[in-house]
């Protein structure tokens, strides 16, 4: 005859074991937690009557499933942890079942200050989010009120003609032109100050790094728009060599040099735009080229 040791079985405990451990523990000790609450309120509130407590079976359950919902949690976090052990032994039942009733007992105390820690951690994740969201909204709305003002004083100046308007108009736009490289009306209206003050080289290199911008950064949707500012801008390029070249004349290679320059530019921004042309006939800053310069003729008829 074999004799059969006092432990419950060698192998480890399966997850339905477990899970009944937990209810049973966990249900008792809400059960119980319960019921020293309810004696204790009631002593202080009035003698107990008749020897009895009056008890409302509702809040038993609720408090034996809150027992159980903290023996759960508990059980989880331990056995996650590594601190309880599913060796399916006497000894490791007894402890298992002590405790997931502790865990049940405190269960009504730990459970809702978990709810509140998460809530708490809700909370303060969407308080962060919108707090971006107000910061970032902020941002733009400043960024926009910048460019809004340094467009104002741009026209103002170009307007008044005064070089101090134009110098400081100049400065504002660059101040903010790394945050609007891809707009059409800063980079025209830089180019257009520049020009004012007889800027040429830096008027065309802005534009130049425009048209690189856009070319870097299009897409299909705003190809048709890309394309006229593209035009724009190469037909202001095409303007400031043509004033270039107006003050070369005593130099012939580099005169020539500029005239091609400004044909290469009038050529490329008519053929994004054809509509140029015939507004080209009429600026004075192109004008000229039509009737002196024989690579321009082609552009007449």
């Amino acid at each position: 005859m074999v004799n059969v040791p006092v432990n419950v079985s060698s192998n480890a405990l399966n997850f339905f074991e477990v899970l009944l451990i937990i209810i049973l523990g966990g249900g008792f000790g809400g059960f119980a937690s319960s019921i020293f609450d309810n004696f204790d309120t009631q002593s202080a509130q009035k003698p107990i009557e008749h020897g009895c407590i009056k008890c409302n079976n509702a809040y038993f359950f609720r408090r034996a499933l809150i027992g159980i919902a903290g023996a759960f949690c508990v059980s989880f976090l331990g056995f996650w942890m590594g601190k309880l052990s599913l060796e399916a032994t006497t000894g490791n039942l007894l402890f298992l079942s002590c405790f997931c009733v502790a865990a049940g007992t405190i269960g009504f105390t730990i459970l809702p200050q978990l709810r509140r820690k998460l809530a708490e951690q809700i909370i303060n994740e969407k308080i962060d989010k919108v707090s971006e969201k107000v910061d970032s909204a902020i941002t733009v709305t400043n960024e926009n009120m910048e460019y809004t003002k340094a467009m104002l004083d741009a026209e103002t100046a170009l307007n008044t003609k005064q070089k101090v308007d134009i110098d400081s108009a100049i400065v504002n736009l660059k101040l903010i032109r790394n945050k609007f490289k891809r707009d059409r009306s800063l980079n025209i209206y830089l180019g257009r100050l520049l020009r004012a003050n007889k800027e040429y080289n830096e008027a065309i290199i802005t534009l130049r790094a425009f048209i690189e911008e856009i070319d870097n950064n299009t897409n299909k949707f705003n190809k048709a728009h890309d394309s006229i500012d593209k035009a724009d801008a190469y037909y202001n390029i095409a303007c400031y060599h043509a004033l270039k070249a107006q003050n070369t004349i005593d130099n012939p290679m580099e005169h020539d040099r500029l005239i091609n320059e400004a044909y290469d530019a009038f050529k490329n921004s008519v053929e994004l735009s054809n509509g140029l042309l015939l507004y080209a006939k009429n600026d004075n800053d192109l004008k000229w080229l039509f009737e002196e310069e024989d690579k321009f003729k082609e552009f007449k008829d």
